[in-house]
């Protein structure tokens, strides 16, 4: 603590100073808790010592001051930390939406033999999947950390791909290219059997996520007229799942790959594709999709390597490897 005196000096020792015109201010610090109390020796004519200024205390904290300091700095940090280095904010990762797994009848049975038949009974289990498809924005973020070059459509007004569109479903991207951002991402695309079960949202025997018809207007091309139709993500409503145009808006990525016969063979319990083919499959349709692509059995491949205007993609994560964040 610090104390301020007058300390007035005599020549002649014992005598009493007339006036306190002779004090001086002088600080002194003091280790005591009591205040007034100094041990001086009058060695050099200090016929007084007066206290004049208050005594200087540091303040004191009151507990619950100094705990709302401690949380208010500990919510700092975390927002500091997740705005930086926590892995779904830094990367701006879509959110998303747990699925239960369960079994469903996959495909559906064509006596023309499409694709999509035989309709077979498929058991998937929980995992995680973007609510919504990749965005421009997402996708760049992406770009610059790993210093890839941003997607072929970048900056064009047609596809609505740039940065005047960046919550608009990035498109314009290659299987490999969709791989490399879920990988850096901690997540990987999803099965042919995880995206149909997700897309029909728990309806049974329905062709679309939201029920038996095609009913958002205005989301595929007008005939005979090229107009790029590509809505901001989670502009519709979202099918009985929570996710958002699993059919429409763009053709996602999957992870396996493409064959034309594989429900003929496929196994029952989480089946992940064909060891070999040359094409990788997309899924849900587009804005240049008829109603029939937009169906949630509809399969089609296309070359890994290629990179369209109206494919996109989303990601799913593991149960278990969401669970260790």
């Amino acid at each position: 603590m610090l104390y301020t005196i007058k300390i007035g000096i005599n020549p002649t020792r014992g005598k009493n100073m007339k006036k306190t015109s002779h004090f001086q201010n002088v600080s002194v610090r003091s280790s005591s808790r009591r205040s007034g109390n100094f041990n001086h020796r009058n060695t050099w004519g200090i016929s007084r010592i007066e206290i004049f200024a208050q005594r200087r205390d540091r303040p004191k904290w009151s507990v619950l001051k100094l705990a709302q300091i401690v949380f208010f700095c500990i919510i700092v940090l975390l927002l500091i930390g997740m705005t930086s280095s926590g892995q779904e904010i830094k990367k701006s990762d879509p959110p998303m939406v747990l699925i239960q797994g369960g079994e469903f009848m996959m495909g559906k049975d064509s006596e023309e033999g499409y694709n999509y038949s035989p309709s077979h009974r498929v058991k998937v289990d929980s995992f995680y999947m973007d609510r919504h498809e990749v965005t421009n924005g997402e996708y760049k973020r992406f770009c610059e950390e790993i210093g890839k070059k941003l997607p072929e459509f970048w900056n064009s007004d047609t596809f609505r791909c740039g940065d005047d569109y960046l919550n608009y479903p990035v498109v314009g991207i290659s299987w490999v290219d969709a791989m490399g951002y879920a990988q850096w991402a901690g997540k990987r695309l999803p099965t042919e059997a995880e995206w149909e079960y997700a897309a029909r949202g728990g309806l049974v025997d329905m062709d679309f996520p939201n029920g038996s018809k095609w009913t958002k207007k205005g989301a595929r091309n007008d005939a005979g007229q090229w107009r790029n139709l590509i809505n901001p993500v989670e502009s519709y409503e979202p099918n009985g799942y929570g996710l958002y145009d699993m059919g429409g808006n763009v053709w996602e990525w999957i992870g396996d790959i493409y064959s034309r016969d594989y429900y003929k063979v496929s196994e029952k319990d989480n089946p992940k594709g064909p060891e070999k083919g040359s094409f990788r499959l997309i899924r849900g349709g587009s804005w240049h999709s008829g109603a029939m692509c937009k169906r949630v059995y509809y399969r089609k491949g296309l070359s890994g390597n290629w990179c369209d205007f109206a494919v996109g993609f989303r990601c799913v994560k593991d149960l278990d490897s969401k669970a260790k964040e």
